[in-house]
């Protein structure tokens, strides 16, 4: 029984040695699969902080893109500004002429104008002629426009022709 004895003895030893033997290897797999996420965690953290750098740099693109359009925006605002202040300057010229058309209605220009104004002024020179020498002698009123256009020589610069 002695042999027995000693079998028993080591038997719970074994036990307890396969025991920690299957321990260990739990433990062994157990790092491995630490260490696996370890080293996927820092690839994905890698990765990660590579997309966050494009990212970065594509922001500041984009930033500046933004940038570009919005002074390209304001830009366009001011020619609009500007365009629509001349575009009210040309309806209101053109308003004022065609209202200087309807009381000129023939006067179109300033060599017109002149033309009209001579017109005008022959016009009343020759009813003047007419009306103070011509008429007056023909009626022979009591004497005094004879005596006046009679001593009038028409030589004062009023009466004189343009």
């Amino acid at each position: 029984m002695l042999g027995s004895k000693d079998q028993a003895e080591e038997r719970p030893d074994a036990d307890l040695r396969d025991r920690l033997h299957a321990m260990e290897a739990k433990v062994r797999k157990l790092r491995e699969v630490r260490n696996n996420f370890s080293s996927d965690a820092r690839s994905a953290a890698e990765q990660r902080n590579a997309v966050q750098a494009q990212y970065k740099e594509h922001r500041e693109k984009v930033d500046l893109v933004l940038a570009e359009v919005k002074a390209i925006r304001t830009e366009v605002r001011m020619f609009k500004e500007k365009r629509n202040a001349i575009q009210d300057q040309i309806k209101s010229v053109i308003g004022q002429a065609k209202g200087r058309r309807g009381e000129k209605s023939e006067k179109k220009s300033a060599t017109a104008e002149h033309a009209q104004l001579k017109r005008d002024v022959a016009q009343l020179e020759n009813l003047y002629n007419t009306s103070a020498n011509g008429s007056e002698e023909r009626k022979g009123d009591d004497g005094k426009n004879q005596d006046y256009a009679s001593s009038h020589s028409g030589a004062c610069s009023g009466c004189r022709s343009f």
